[in-house]
């Protein structure tokens, strides 16, 4: 039998509209309106069907379409006015100074997960969306940074929920020729690939990029002919349960990535990990300097640390990555072998020193490693971090522990109302998401009338009760619901009630279920006549994780019972969409997390920080 080939057919777009092809493929549309509103106007019904994945919508509409916007004056004026104000993005001059990188030197920013918008699933929660995040505002900045990833076929799970309320998972094949991506090809013209020795073989790798305004992504895909079914699954899904294909994972991220930005003749000159999942891009990148400068290992890894930021986001020790040091032990190997020190000397950097070998290795403590700069996403969990890894400086008082803070924000374009976006446009300045560090700009906040932003608050929120209403609606059909709570689902929520939003990630810890403590204060509260609430719940528990889904299933029973089903909802598969719809449309934004046990004594009595003054030891952490 021959081999089947699929193809797929596209509509000839005319030349007056082929800046809308290009458009589609550069993610700077999905934080810009006038680029928003555009696809919008092609066929609004079509735009919101197909998830606002303008590659996939494209291919959706039909030449006759194409053929009467090729000749619409308005349709032209506002595609021209959208292609000027994208031209207009490549040629601003970046005010940062202190860069002052060459042509082929670049910051790397390496992560698992990448949140830049729902047509995008390859991120799960708030790392992902940090991550984004980043890119797009070192695109608004001029920052040259370039980011790194993976490409997941499947990405992370859709949820559902059954009759009973029991979250359900689904794994959607994610069709990359849907998405706004091409493969990077060297300069003979062959798709660049990379290998990775490892104890089952060799990882290889081809590499995809996704334009963010200025900023490229990397992503690293083994979903390839020539590799073996166990090297193709590495790239399916996005935080694998299978502690084998997870290390592969994150061998991948880590030493794949350096080894990309290398074959496009790059090189890191700072390195930011997201999170211990790219540790082992420590690795590499000594190995890389050690080549490219002639250094020697202990030098390498001085030039390593000294320019590499690691953020850590997690506060609770268990989340932090650990895998069997057998997992691990064959791609250390050839490091170890290069490096000429001990094979379980270079292990010993996954754990803490003088402590017993209980045949773990931290991705946590081994990024650590690498890194000069060390930081927290906020204030307090600075705090909380320095008291959970005290253990590994032991000689220093809490507040000295080496890790810091940065308050994370969001990238405000991304999230802002159209309505809010016009209000500020007026009251501020044309051009004010340019300039959003101007102290100027910032005090003539003050000039908007109360009045004005309380009335763009309110069409805000009625937008998220008409959202819930439809997202409700079509999860009650899904379950073919009877007749009589489809109707209530229509007519959900009230715009003119306080809204109260809590979305998260369902783990215990984040205790989603401290409103139902009281359940009949809560009752008194939705149900009253002069001052009543209404509450949205939304968010999805780790696919293991039995007692988030247990919390999950609780929100959702309450929310049945009569006289206030209309007043507390949960909707399904939280993504970037829903989020934004919450995030624009809430009075109050709930968070309610327990703050985690400081501990991680138990770990050892031997440090990893040394003083500067003491000799460099291979295996310790010179702070």
């Amino acid at each position: 039998m021959e081999k089947m080939q699929i193809y797929k057919v596209y509509p000839a777009i005319p030349e007056a509209l082929s800046f809308l092809d290009y458009l589609a493929r550069n993610l700077w549309w999905c934080w810009n309106p006038e680029a928003i509103e555009l696809f919008h106007r092609i066929n609004s019904t079509q735009w919101e069907k197909i998830g606002k994945n303008p590659v996939a919508f494209l291919s959706t509409i039909s030449q006759r379409r194409f053929d009467e916007l090729s000749k619409d004056e308005s349709f032209l004026g506002h595609l021209n006015r959208v292609k000027g104000k994208f031209e207009r993005m490549f040629s601003y001059v970046t005010q940062i100074k202190e860069l002052n990188l060459g042509p082929k030197e670049t910051i790397a920013y390496f992560s698992m997960e990448f949140g830049l918008h729902e047509s995008l699933p390859f991120f799960a929660g708030g790392l992902g969306v940090l991550a984004g995040d980043h890119l797009k505002a070192a695109s608004g900045l001029g920052i040259p940074l370039t980011g790194v990833g993976l490409l997941f076929h499947e990405g992370y799970f859709r949820q559902f929920l059954d009759h009973n309320g029991w979250q359900q998972e689904t794994y959607p094949i994610n069709d990359v020729f849907d998405l706004p991506v091409q493969k990077v090809k060297d300069s003979a013209g062959y798709d660049i690939m990379i290998e990775i020795p490892g104890p089952s073989g060799v990882i290889r790798a081809c590499v995809w990029q996704l334009r963010v305004g200025r900023i490229k992504l990397l992503l690293m895909d083994t979903n390839l002919p020539g590799n073996p079914k166990a090297v193709r699954d590495i790239t399916s899904r996005l935080y694998d349960s299978d502690g084998e294909r997870r290390a592969a994972q994150e061998v991948l991220l880590g030493i794949g990535g350096v080894k990309v930005l290398t074959a496009m003749d790059l090189f890191p000159t700072i390195c930011h990990m997201n999170e211990g999942h790219c540790s082992f891009a420590g690795l590499e990148r000594i190995s890389m300097i050690m080549d490219k400068h002639h250094l020697d290992f202990p030098s390498a890894f001085q030039v390593c640390k000294r320019t590499s930021v690691f953020t850590t986001h997690t506060p609770v020790a268990a989340g932090h990555d650990e895998f069997p040091k057998t997992l691990v032990r064959g791609y250390i190997k050839p490091y170890a072998e290069k490096f000429a020190i001990p094979e379980e000397e270079l292990l010993s950097w996954g754990e803490p020193h003088g402590s017993k070998d209980t045949g773990k290795f931290s991705m946590f403590i081994f990024g650590v490693r690498f890194s000069g700069f060390i930081n927290g996403v906020s204030r307090l969990h600075g705090q909380v971090a320095r008291g959970m890894w005290q253990s590994l400086w032991p000689r220093r008082h809490v507040e000295e522990i080496p890790i810091s803070h940065i308050t994370n924000g969001i990238h405000i374009c991304s999230y802002l109302s159209r309505h809010k976006n016009a209000l500020f446009e007026r009251y501020i300045s044309s051009d004010w998401s340019n300039r959003i560090s101007d102290p100027a700009l910032i005090s003539r906040i003050d000039n908007i009338e109360d009045a004005d932003l309380w009335h763009v608050h309110e069409l805000d929120r009625s937008n998220l009760i008409r959202k819930c209403r439809e997202l409700l609606l079509a999860q009650y059909e899904r379950r073919n619901a009877p007749r009589n709570i489809l109707d209530e689902a229509v007519s959900v929520l009230d715009h003119r009630v306080l809204t109260i939003c809590f979305a998260r990630r369902f783990a215990a810890y984040k205790r989603a279920a401290l409103l139902l403590k009281d359940p009949q204060r809560l009752i008194k509260l939705l149900s009253d006549d002069e001052k009543p609430v209404q509450v949205v719940f939304a968010g999805k528990a780790h696919p293991n994780d039995t007692e988030g889904k247990e919390i999950i299933k609780r929100i959702v029973e309450f929310a049945r019972i009569q006289g206030i089903r209309h007043r507390v909802v949960f909707i399904e598969n939280y993504d970037i969409n829903i989020a934004r719809y919450m995030v624009q449309g809430c009075d109050v934004w709930l968070n309610t997390p327990r703050r985690p046990q400081r501990g991680l004594r138990h770990l050892g009595h031997e440090g990893i920080g040394q003083r500067r003054t003491e000799p460099f030891h291979p295996g310790r952490l010179v702070v």
